[in-house]
C-alpha cells in the first residue's frame, strides 16, 4: 500500500530543515563577519564549507559504519590533483568535469583500497585497517613529495580560476555560492542516505558487526559500498579545496590532514553528520583569529581542547547537547509526576 503524501511530508522536511539552518547560519556568519564580498572572512568561510564536506565524508565512514580510517586525506588528495592536473596540464576549466573526474578518480583509489580492507579472503580487524591505512597515508604522501609529475615537493602552484558553463568562479561571493551549493546538496543526499533502511544497515554494522551477520548482512560489503561512496565526496571535497586555493600539494594527502579531520569529528560528534560541521567550525573559524593570535602555542591548545572533549563529553558536543536536552525533559516529566501524584493524594485526603 502507497504511503498518503501527508505523511511522508513531515519525514521529508525533517531531512530538509537541519541543512537549510545550515546553510542560513553560514550566510548569517558571513554578514555579521565581514559582510558580503571579495573579503577575508569569505575566503575562510568558502573553505571552511569545503572542508566540512570532506568531514561529512569521513563521518559516513567512522561514524555510521565503525571503519577508524587514518588515511581519508588520500581521497581528498587525489580529488585535489586530479583536478589539479587536468586544469593545469591539459587545460580544463569546466568546474563540473573536474569535480566529476576528481570523484571518479577518488572512488577508483576508494574501490582497490576497500578490496583489500574489507573483501579479502581474510577481511582485516579494525586495529589492522587503521594501521593499514595510516601506512597508505604515508606512503600517499612520499610519493606526493617525490614524483616531479605531481610537482613533487612545490605541489602544483597557480593553478587557473575554474568555470561554470562559460562564467568565471573568482575566489570571494562565486566560489562561496558554489561551494554552498555544493555542501547543500551533499549534506542533503547524506542526510538521506543515515536516515534510509540503508542507514540503519550500517548503524547496525558499527553497532555490533557479529549480529549483523548473524542476521544475513554481508558487512564487508555494506562497508566496501559505504567506503568508496565516501572516497568519491572526499575527492570532490579536495577538488574544490584545490580549485578555490589555487594549489595542491603533498600536505593535502598526508598523515596530518587525515588525522585533523578526525578530530573535527571527535569535537563536534561522529555518527551525526551536524558534528562535522561544528567540528570545522570551532578548528577552521572560531579558532582562526587564537592560531593567528598564538601561532606557536595554538596546537598546545587545540591538544587541551580535544582531551578536555574526549574525557568530559566523549561523544562530541552534539551528543553532550542531547544529553542535556533529555535530562531536562526528563526533570520537567518528574516534577510533573510529582505534581499529578501530590494533587491526587490532596484530593483522596478530601
Amino acid at each position: 500500500m502507497t504511503t498518503p503524501f501527508s505523511s511522508r511530508l513531515p519525514a521529508a522536511l525533517g531531512r530538509w530543515w537541519r541543512p537549510a539552518i545550515v546553510v542560513l547560519g553560514i550566510v548569517v556568519l558571513l554578514r555579521v563577519l565581514d559582510g558580503p564580498g571579495e573579503s577575508f572572512w569569505t575566503q575562510v568561510v568558502t573553505r571552511a564549507m569545503i572542508l566540512v564536506l570532506f568531514a561529512v565524508s569521513a563521518d559516513l565512514v567512522w561514524g555510521y559504519t565503525g571503519v577508524f580510517t587514518l588515511g581519508h586525506a588520500i581521497p581528498f588528495g587525489v580529488g585535489g590533483y586530479t583536478a589539479g592536473l587536468l586544469a593545469d596540464r591539459f587545460g580544463w576549466s569546466e568546474v563540473l568535469l573536474l569535480s566529476l573526474a576528481a570523484a571518479v578518480a577518488a572512488a577508483a583509489i576508494g574501490a582497490i583500497t576497500g578490496l583489500l580492507l574489507f573483501l579479502g579472503r581474510q577481511p582485516l580487524t579494525a586495529i589492522a585497517v587503521s594501521l593499514t591505512t595510516l601506512a597508505l597515508s604515508f606512503v600517499a604522501e612520499r610519493i606526493a613529495f617525490g614524483w616531479s609529475f605531481l610537482g613533487a615537493a612545490n605541489g602544483l602552484p597557480g593553478l587557473p580560476i575554474p568555470t561554470l558553463f562559460g562564467w568565471r568562479i573568482e575566489p570571494g561571493v562565486p566560489f562561496f555560492i558554489a561551494a554552498l551549493v555544493s555542501l547543500f546538496v551533499a549534506y542533503v543526499a547524506s542526510s538521506h542516505l543515515v536516515e534510509s533502511r540503508v542507514g540503519l544497515v550500517m548503524r547496525a554494522v558499527r553497532d555490533d558487526e557479529v549480529r549483523a551477520a548473524y542476521l544475513g548482512y554481508a558487512v564487508g560489503h555494506i562497508r566496501f559500498a559505504v567506503f568508496v561512496a565516501s572516497n568519491a565526496l572526499a575527492g570532490l571535497a579536495g577538488a574544490l579545496f584545490a580549485l578555490h586555493e589555487g594549489f595542491v600539494g603533498p600536505t593535502q594527502i598526508g598523515v596530518v590532514l587525515s588525522t585533523q579531520v578526525l578530530l573535527w569529528l571527535v569535537l563536534g560528534g561522529r555518527g551525526v553528520l551536524l558534528g562535522a560541521v561544528i567540528g570545522v567550525a570551532i578548528v577552521e573559524v572560531a579558532g582562526r583569529g587564537i592560531a593567528d593570535e598564538y601561532p606557536r602555542q595554538w596546537p598546545v591548545i587545540l591538544g587541551v581542547v580535544l582531551l578536555v572533549f574526549v574525557t568530559a563529553l566523549p561523544g562530541g558536543i552534539v551528543d553532550g547537547w542531547r544529553r542535556l536536552r533529555d535530562r531536562g525533559r526528563t526533570g520537567r516529566s518528574s516534577s510533573g509526576g510529582v505534581e499529578v501524584a501530590s494533587a491526587s493524594t490532596g484530593s483522596g485526603a478530601s
